[in-house]
């Protein structure tokens, strides 16, 4: 099992098919080392979405970054020479269709946009190789719990009211229907579902986290998922 320690961005482990986190871990940079560094070697990489543009601290020498974003107001934005961000949801889209990479990235946006497979669709027309997805999987239980005893799903309530608009989410993500309307747009494009990870989160304690994987055993995925990621691949 791959261990990963990336001090103030969290802990976290990858059996190859599942990712581990514990206590409070930001995932973006994870997801990038375990998944996307062991093929992104002397390739061309762009990360749609990129926020803080994080993920290009992390790459190799031999790796060429780009990070582009509209500005969600999660992350401070960081622009220099590899991060660019443009307020124009089709000037974002132009921006896209004119790049041509070998990996591209979109991590925790689709969420975020009007017609969920749109920004999709433009990262396939434009990358040669590997398209990587991720998403929240808002069908958990903890969710599930939360609205059942008079909460909400943050990213969907009231309590967004004032926020920055791009805070919440525009759809309530389903890991089956999400996988199932995405794989129809990446194959019409030659690319394939190649990987799909789970990512489940720990507490740090020793005690609760015991406890937790005990409630969590018997329950599927589709329940214990906090998010999930889906890779496609070009033949």
């Amino acid at each position: 099992m791959n261990y990963l320690n990336l001090e103030e961005d969290g802990v976290t482990k990858f059996d190859g098919h599942n990712i581990y986190g514990y206590g409070n871990v930001r995932l973006v940079p994870h997801y990038y080392k375990h998944l996307i560094e062991p093929e992104a070697h002397g390739k061309t990489l762009l990360d749609i979405g990129c926020g803080d543009g994080v993920v290009g601290s992390l790459v190799q020498d031999n790796v060429t970054y780009q990070g582009i974003d509209i500005g969600a107001g999660i992350y401070p934005e960081k622009p220099n020479h590899n991060v660019s961000y443009i307020r124009n949801y089709d000037d974002l889209l132009n921006e896209i269709s004119n790049s041509e990479v070998d990996i591209s990235m979109l991590i925790n946006v689709l969420e975020h946009t009007f017609d969920f497979t749109g920004l999709f669709e433009t990262a396939l027309k434009s990358t040669k190789n590997t398209v990587v997805v991720a998403l929240p999987n808002e069908e958990n239980i903890h969710n599930r719990l939360d609205f059942l005893f008079g909460g909400g799903i943050k990213t969907h309530t009231l309590d967004l009211v004032g926020q920055h608009v791009n805070h919440r989410h525009l759809w309530l993500i389903q890991i089956p229907l999400a996988v199932k309307a995405l794989n129809v747009v990446a194959q019409k494009y030659g690319f394939t579902l190649s990987t799909k990870v789970n990512y489940i989160a720990y507490p740090n304690t020793l005690w609760k986290r015991v406890l937790y994987k005990i409630g969590m055993v018997f329950l599927p995925w589709t329940l214990k998922a906090r998010n999930f990621v889906l890779v496609f691949k070009k033949p």
